[in-house]
């Protein structure tokens, strides 16, 4: 995820924006009133400093989000609009296959002689060229790996998954999930009460969690991951138990988030809301990014889980602001 290098050639800054602080960009560079409270002077500040001196991060769900509830084509290519005006956008790859590179560069560190399967999670977005999904990848080379959380609603036979795929404009990226969330509304429902569900059993059983807290991160590394799936299939033979228990959490910052974050979420106890899936799908971001301007509810979170991250990860606009003008751009 990339900080080879560093040192001996500056790369730019990653900055990720959640959807209503794009939605504000966007409001500002139109000249249109802000919520109560909001400076379009802020706004049109981070807009300039991210083209000018940044890379910005697109969530792989990200333009889901630009397409729900009220919005139209207008409101989300003006959105649209603001990732084409950056000099880099980083596509990253959907939480899991996040949360999967980390465990399995870690069970490879401590068993080196071990075999992993090699894909990506951020792919550079450019219009006209390609990237490899991690899915592909997985499907092509674990047998069984493809279930139906894992194949695209369009895709019936995991041998039709494309190996390579076309990076688009922004514009028909919006026009493609319009046409996604009208035709599969019901895979689109179902991420949404999917998610509810589980964490809503979590909170039920919160006192069972916390007694075997181990034993439930190795079922979530085999159930949701499918970490014991991928090695058998490269390693047979192999002693999951022995190999899962030698890694380090510490090793894996996005793990170790995702893992702080639901054990705050679990605690907390209020019921799950149905726009809370699109900030955890993005929660794997976080540590690879050097900004993160997000919603407060979902900051309060993160920051019991993690308080050195409020150095990064903001909800106040004019704060994420400050923190640009701190750091040093690099082009």
């Amino acid at each position: 995820m990339g900080n080879a290098g560093e040192g001996i050639i500056a790369r730019p800054l990653k900055v990720y924006l959640d959807t209503n602080h794009l939605i504000n960009i966007a409001k500002a560079r139109a000249g249109e009133n802000l919520p109560q409270g909001q400076s379009s002077e802020t706004y049109l500040f981070i807009d300039e400093y991210v083209r000018k001196h940044c890379g910005l991060i697109l969530g792989w769900t990200s333009p889901l989000e630009w397409v729900e509830g009220n919005a139209t084509e207008k409101s989300a290519n003006a959105i649209a609009a603001i990732f084409e005006s950056v000099k880099l956008v980083y596509m990253m790859e959907g939480d899991t296959f996040v949360y999967t590179r980390e465990v399995l560069d870690e069970c490879k560190r401590c068993t080196p002689s071990i075999e992993v399967p090699k894909f990506g999670v951020a792919h550079i977005w450019s219009d006209g060229g390609t990237y490899k999904p991690a899915s592909s990848v997985l499907c092509a080379t674990i047998p069984d790996y493809c279930e139906k959380d894992v194949l695209p609603a369009y895709i019936q036979n995991p041998k039709d998954l494309p190996q390579e795929v076309p990076v688009v404009s922004f514009s028909r990226l919006i026009s493609e999930n319009f046409r996604y969330k009208k035709q599969y509304h019901a895979n689109y429902e179902e991420r949404v009460n999917g998610f509810i569900a589980s964490l809503q059993n979590d909170i039920d059983h919160a006192e069972k969690f916390f007694s075997n807290r181990s034993y439930f991160i190795t079922e979530w590394f085999k159930r949701y991951l499918k970490i014991d799936k991928i090695l058998t299939a490269l390693n047979p033979g192999i002693d999951i138990s022995r190999t899962l228990g030698s890694i380090d959490i510490e090793r894996c910052p996005a793990v170790k988030l995702r893992i702080r974050v639901w054990e705050m979420r679990i605690k907390d106890k209020s019921p799950p809301k149905n726009n809370d899936v699109d900030d955890w799908f993005f929660l794997p971001v976080i540590p690879y990014a050097d900004i993160v301007l997000i919603d407060s509810n979902f900051r309060h979170f993160i920051l019991q889980a993690d308080e050195s991250l409020k150095a990064k990860v903001f909800a106040d606009a004019s704060e994420a602001a400050q923190a640009l003008k701190n750091l040093s751009p690099s082009w």
